[in-house]
């Protein structure tokens, strides 16, 4: 019996490794609870004063040379995390509804194309999502309200550039090409990538929603509408080292899911023609985006107190 039993189990483990993912599994399906991700329509986002949210980017750690990028089976995608299960690369804080939260950065992983559509348009061939869980020990110095979850992700789109298009430097200093061409040897990166160069506050829609893998807790999301180029390489790159783990073609995006009448899906420019999707023009080099959110968080401070 014994041995019915372990052959059972080894042909159960050797399965598992074939079949594809699902994240459309029977855990990730409940009907009461917003699904993500969604196709966002930007005439149906509302800009509202009392339910604003603005990133303020003022506490992030460098990824460092010795951070390696890992496989993350739970998600189903390649990305980077610290050293360690306790480390992290910092804090960012998020202003909603006039009250101050601290959400820590806990890893970044990568989706081959894109989870979240704008206007029913799937442009985007690399969505890059940095993963938060909120920091229960924060206490914002204002106001002080309830939030009803643990979670945020932040979404950056990519695009594939073409030659008249300045890529992002991002994967330029994550050493991909040597991960992709060995995934199972434990590469770092080229050197410090400071990312409160990538991750700033800029046009993006926010509705709560869930994980996209199990167990699909509950999330608020912040996407953002503005896109970076990626290379050809790098994005062939990401490609093939997901489909290394995801014996699949790569791809490894969850699929759209009902919006339900009770979603509210907010914006953070008055304008809808300020948040069409359009070129991201922070560069890597720019330190602006952290300067100001310095300064935003002071004068907000004293307008609490």
């Amino acid at each position: 019996m014994s041995k019915i039993i372990w052959k059972s189990f080894l042909i159960f483990a050797l399965i598992s490794t074939i079949i594809p993912y699902d994240f459309n599994e029977k855990t990730c399906q409940n009907n009461d609870v917003q699904q993500s991700p969604i196709d966002i329509f930007l005439s149906t986002t509302i800009y509202s004063e009392s339910n604003n949210f603005r990133l303020l980017t003022n506490d992030f750690k460098p990824i460092k040379s010795s951070d390696k990028w890992s496989y993350f089976q739970n998600e189903n995608a390649i990305g980077v995390a610290p050293e360690t299960p306790e480390g992290n690369f910092g804090s960012m804080l998020l202003v909603k509804n006039w009250s101050i939260y601290n959400f820590i950065l806990k890893k970044i992983i990568f989706r081959i194309g894109n989870e979240h559509n704008i206007d029913g348009k799937n442009n985007n061939v690399i969505e890059m999502q940095a993963i938060f869980v909120l920091n229960a020990n924060y206490y914002s110095p204002g106001k002080r309200k309830f939030l009803d979850t643990n979670n945020l992700v932040i979404s950056i789109p990519f695009k594939e550039a073409t030659s008249n298009e300045k890529n992002c430097r991002l994967f330029e200093f994550m050493n991909l090409d040597k991960f992709a061409d060995n995934p199972t040897l434990s590469v770092g990166m080229k050197r410090d990538i400071k990312l409160w160069h990538i991750i700033a506050h800029q046009p993006s829609i926010m509705y709560k929603g869930t994980l996209t893998y199990p167990d699909c807790e509950d999330t608020l999301w912040i996407v953002s509408t503005d896109y970076h180029y990626i290379s050809s390489s790098d994005k062939n790159n990401l490609i093939n080292a997901t489909r290394y783990f995801y014996k699949t073609n790569g791809n490894n995006v969850r699929n759209l899911q009902n919006i339900l009448p009770s979603t509210t899906i907010y914006r953070n420019f008055e304008l809808v023609s300020e948040i069409a999707p359009k070129e991201n023009k922070l560069h890597y080099n720019n330190s602006q985006f952290y300067k100001v959110s310095f300064v935003l968080l002071s004068l907000m401070l004293l307008i609490l107190n």
